[in-house]
């Protein structure tokens, strides 16, 4: 899929790309079983590529040898809003000018963090982009026009005028999406056992996931 195909454009969430806010990213095993972890910062090559650093991610570089494809999700952080990149592993590279400038950026993160003797970059993997497109569609844009204190004062005020909790829970959903453009929300608590949690109520997904 050539860039002019994505839904959305990598040049124009460029604040995902800044390691404001650390990337989830997820490989998965010959054998189909997923692996998770997080990325301290995703960087940005072209249109079509992105850099991800080679540094602690054994399962994941291991899951990117055998099975070359993986999903990363990115946070633009003054909005929030979340996007999805599918990508594909291409190479690896240990020096050049792609390299230095992957390792002076970590160099920047981790003496900010108190790691500066801990991150040491061993090769920067460049993946191709398959596809980019939002999480949940773009909260700013739906956002209205009001002040935010108003926003939160007629929030509070109709929380107080529910009188059960089924009530009290559908209210605080749906106001979430009409109010602040939060599409898709769910309430979770913990069982008797303290050891698991379970879903209340959820609002805007096609399955109600309670339980």
């Amino acid at each position: 899929m050539s860039a002019e195909l994505f839904p959305v454009r990598l040049q124009d969430i460029a604040s995902c790309f800044e390691g404001v806010v650390p990337s989830p990213i997820c490989t998965c095993s010959t054998d189909g079983m997923p692996n998770v972890t997080y990325l301290s910062i995703v960087h940005l090559i072209d249109a079509t590529h992105v850099a991800l650093s080679v540094q602690f991610f054994n399962k994941t570089r291991r899951n990117i040898m055998d099975n070359p494809r993986a999903q990363v999700l990115l946070v633009a952080p003054d909005t929030m809003n979340q996007y999805r990149i599918d990508l594909a592993f291409e190479r690896t590279e240990i020096s050049g000018s792609l390299f230095e400038r992957v390792r002076s950026r970590l160099d920047a993160i981790a003496s900010q963090s108190g790691m500066k003797d801990i991150f040491r970059l061993r090769g920067v993997d460049v993946y191709q982009v398959l596809d980019c497109r939002p999480l949940v569609g773009d909260v700013r844009d739906r956002r209205p026009g009001q002040d935010a204190m108003t926003a939160i004062a007629d929030y509070t005020m109709q929380l107080t005028a529910c009188r059960d909790l089924d009530s009290l829970l559908t209210t605080a959903l749906e106001q979430l999406n009409t109010g602040f453009g939060y599409g898709h929300s769910f309430v979770m608590v913990r069982d008797e056992t303290g050891q698991r949690l379970y879903t209340l109520t959820s609002h805007g997904f096609a399955a109600s996931g309670v339980g």
